[in-house]
């Protein structure tokens, strides 16, 4: 048997092993548990510098992402109750706090529970009145058998279950790999793959701390050895004396003022260093290595964290800008599609959750870069003027731009009102003719 035979045995084996204990587990509806230890994640948020810092600059950006309710043509819905209840989801929380605290959950532990109970009778049956988070590490799903793996939740907090409907429930995941353990239906966290990464973040962060606490002395001051007494042995201070350097010294270069002081000494001392600095024992280094792999799990650019050893950036917007893209963006997608699938049909039939990053500074195209771009020699006006956002005009359709350095003034374009006969060519005449219109040419 060959080499491929047996790797399609032994796929088709893991296969039958997987669905005959999905039957036996979802067939006789048991409880399915998350088997990783997702409570802790949320807990370094709390106790791990490191951590909070990564998940808070994530959150904060996603955040700034505003959702839109439109129709089948993308058309903002006029008054719609679906986003009025996204911008006020509860009476505890606005839709800005309740947005961060879902996006922390999902970072920290892979998933991320929404409770929206549907009314029940009267006109908005079926829409959601009031919309919660709840606590991840503490939610569990029930199988209804087999043909139902997913029939309702359970909050468990101490001796206290709660159960929800699997209808009113809105489960968000990340990454549904672990079919070994729960068959797919929990997400998995970024920190569960990285925890070494968490770990040793910080074991590097105690060590710091504990050295900055552990009162052991800078080093050594004494008397040169070559400096003599007058009897010609080697010179020492007594008790008294000592003491007295001690307190000039802490009288003259004592707190943070004195930093740029010089120090002047009557007679020849020296100095021995006690122990390593920071930077001799790799701890700061290996302090900014803890926070760029941490900052790794959730596509965070350390600089944002003020880490100007390693960057790939330009500069802050540039990295700004890559959270977006790589963390931000998908995620908020990914809510508002599990949003439109449960909530939208029943506020307006065929409409849907989308995201609005037009707010966004760091996602906002420079329009001197576009206007260099798209403003180049021979470029058709109306394809220059379109790709700006503004409306072409009909009358120019068949005019290129002769220069950008002669056409930097689209208001004079589109606000000259004039009637003159429109150059179809590339010449002289078009250029005194762009010249006529730009003022500052």
């Amino acid at each position: 048997m060959g080499l491929i035979d047996n790797i399609k045995r032994a796929i088709r084996g893991k296969i039958e092993q997987y669905g005959k204990s999905m039957y036996f587990v979802l067939g006789n509806g048991t409880m399915i548990t998350q088997s990783d230890s997702s409570e802790e994640y949320v807990k370094d948020m709390k106790r791990s510098l490191n951590v909070f810092a990564v998940v808070e600059k994530s959150v904060t950006l996603a955040g700034k992402i505003k959702y839109r309710h439109v129709d089948s043509e993308e058309k903002d819905i006029v008054n719609s109750k679906l986003k009025y209840l996204i911008e006020n989801p509860n009476e505890l929380q606005s839709g800005h706090e309740f947005r961060e605290q879902a996006y922390a959950m999902y970072n920290l532990t892979g998933n991320v529970f929404i409770y929206a109970p549907r009314i029940e009778s009267g006109n908005n049956a079926g829409q959601c009145g009031a919309m919660y988070v709840l606590p991840s590490p503490y939610v569990v799903i029930n199988s209804g058998g087999y043909m139902k793996p997913v029939e309702s939740y359970s909050l468990q907090l101490g001796r206290t279950d709660i159960k929800f409907d699997a209808s009113d429930i809105i489960h968000i995941k990340k990454l549904p790999i672990d079919i070994d353990d729960h068959f797919g239906l929990y997400g998995i966290s970024p920190f569960s793959a990285g925890s070494w990464v968490v770990s040793k973040s910080k074991a590097n962060m105690n060590v710091a701390t504990k050295l900055n606490s552990a009162g052991m002395p800078l080093g050594i001051l004494s008397t040169d050895p070559m400096l003599k007494d007058s009897d010609g042995s080697p010179f020492a201070f007594n008790d008294g004396q000592m003491e007295q350097v001690r307190k000039n010294f802490e009288k003259s270069f004592g707190g943070s003022n004195s930093r740029s002081k010089i120090l002047m000494q009557s007679i020849a001392m020296k100095w021995q260093k006690m122990g390593l600095d920071y930077k001799e024992m790799g701890i700061s280094e290996d302090f900014w290595d803890g926070i760029r792999q941490v900052c790794m799990l959730l596509s965070v650019p350390s600089v944002l964290l003020n880490d100007m050893e390693s960057s790939a950036f330009n500069n802050v917007k540039e990295a700004t800008k890559w959270v977006y893209t790589q963390n931000a963006i998908p995620m908020t997608n990914k809510f508002a599609a599990e949003i439109s699938k449960s909530l939208a049909e029943a506020f307006n039939p065929n409409s849907k959750i989308i995201i609005d990053t037009s707010d966004i500074e760091e996602l906002q195209e420079n329009l001197k870069e576009k206007s260099e771009t798209y403003g180049r020699i021979g470029t058709p006006i109306n394809v220059y003027l379109e790709k700006m956002g503004i409306d072409p005009i009909p009358e120019m359709n068949n005019v290129l731009i002769g220069s950008l350095a002669n056409f930097t003034r689209v208001d004079e374009i589109v606000n000259s009102g004039t009637n003159d006969e429109i150059p179809n060519e590339e010449d002289e005449d078009m250029v005194k003719y762009f010249k006529s219109m730009n003022k500052d040419a």
